[in-house]
């Protein structure tokens, strides 16, 4: 069975826009009608809540783009070793980002105390 973009765009609760966006960064694979309209076989609804998962976890699309099929196909797929030093690096820019916010944290209790 194959959906239409607004289709699969319902059917996962996002935009048009944003399928498009996936496909134009070739994260899915659509085929073309005679009338120029895109269409997606029904493994794209898993392809699209797998990228959104990577996308939550802080990925960018290029990022995405560059992991193995393997696991931008199978939903709720683990990472596979090649991505390794990848999720090393986004753990370590959360990390930075934890600690920078500690540090604005503590400094507006400081303030705080002050009034």
């Amino acid at each position: 069975m194959t959906l239409s973009i607004g289709e699969l765009a319902q059917k996962l609760g996002v935009s048009v826009r944003v399928v498009r966006h996936y496909d134009n960064h070739d994260l899915l694979k659509s085929t073309r009608g005679n009338n120029g309209y895109r269409y997606f076989n029904e493994q794209a609804i898993t392809q699209v809540r797998q990228i959104q998962r990577f996308i939550a976890l802080g990925f960018s699309v290029a990022e995405i783009c560059s992991f193995p099929d393997c696991m931008r196909l199978i939903d709720g797929a683990a990472f596979c070793p090649e991505t390794q030093g990848l999720q090393k690096q986004r753990l370590d820019k959360i990390e930075m980002q934890i600690s920078d916010l500690e540090e604005k944290k503590a400094a507006l209790l400081k303030t705080l105390m002050q009034v």
